[in-house]
């Protein structure tokens, strides 16, 4: 078993070596589409004021529509150019209704001054810093309560798993490197780390680690010639067509070719049977 992992170990980690993306910003066009303009800023804002308007007319309204309730929202910002001041931006009825109160923190939009014309602002979303820190910390403590060592060192499997996804497979894609590849080699390295981390070094996570390695090539194979062969493009909405302006160099193919070589290392975490060092 040794003879043949220590080969694809090698592989992975020359794979990662060869094909790490650099440069991904040459890969992503700044300004090919209405949605992005040079110079677009997100600063955050704090909630001073709202005031209850019609959505007569207003943008995501429902025309014939009497029962809903949008809102124009005063905010002043906490970063950026405009620091301090006060801007006023409009909320539909859906982001109004979802419980929007003063003192909230928000994230603007801030469009740059064109033509003698100042700075345009408008609502992106709602500031979840905190509340995701927050939980993300219950959640690690949980599990190392529970599961102690092994839980401990699942969450650095999972860690290393989100890096990889994040630093390597997106921006390879990003770039237009071959999706096959990228998703073989990110999953390899994902699996390297997973398996070890959360079920150790012996000789039964060895030959499920042996094992998976060759389901993820036989899957990855079968994923990309099942989206040739039905000719599966990856575009299905709207944000799609968006991704695919901004992001030229990306075949949207290649998100359904690595979307589908994924999904199979969830099941195979939980192949092997805890050691004796993690009870």
């Amino acid at each position: 078993m040794v003879v043949v992992l220590i080969p694809l170990a090698i592989w992975t980690i020359a794979g990662l070596i060869v094909f790490w993306p650099s440069d991904v910003d040459s890969h992503v066009a700044q300004d090919s589409t209405g949605y992005t303009v040079a110079g677009t800023t997100y600063p955050k804002a704090k909630i001073t004021n709202i005031t209850e308007t019609s959505c007569e007319g207003a943008a995501g309204s429902t025309p014939g529509v009497d029962d809903q309730t949008c809102a124009t929202v005063a905010a002043q910002l906490l970063e950026g150019e405009d620091r301090g001041q006060t801007v006023e931006v409009p909320m539909t009825d859906a982001i109004y209704g979802s419980g929007t109160k003063i003192g909230q923190t928000i994230k603007l939009i801030r469009l740059p001054p064109v033509d003698d014309q100042p700075a345009s602002y408008q609502f992106s979303d709602f500031e979840r810093g905190t509340p995701l820190i927050v939980l993300t910390l219950v959640f690690a403590a949980a599990v190392v309560i529970v599961a102690r060592w092994r839980g401990f060192a699942s969450l650095i499997g999972l860690v290393f798993a989100g890096f990889i996804l994040v630093k390597f497979m997106f921006p390879a894609l990003i770039s237009g490197t071959n999706p096959l590849v990228v998703g073989l080699i990110g999953s390899s390295a994902i699996m390297f780390v997973v398996l070890y981390a959360a079920h150790g070094f012996s000789a039964r996570t060895t030959t499920a680690l042996l094992g998976t390695l060759f389901g993820l090539i036989l899957i990855a194979v079968l994923g990309y010639g099942a989206t040739r062969w039905a000719h599966l493009t990856g575009v299905t909405a709207e944000d799609d067509y968006v991704l695919a302006a901004a992001a030229p160099d990306l075949r949207l193919t290649s998100v359904v070719t690595c979307g589908s070589t994924l999904p199979s290392l969830r099941r195979s975490r939980r192949s092997p049977p805890a050691p004796a060092w993690s009870r």
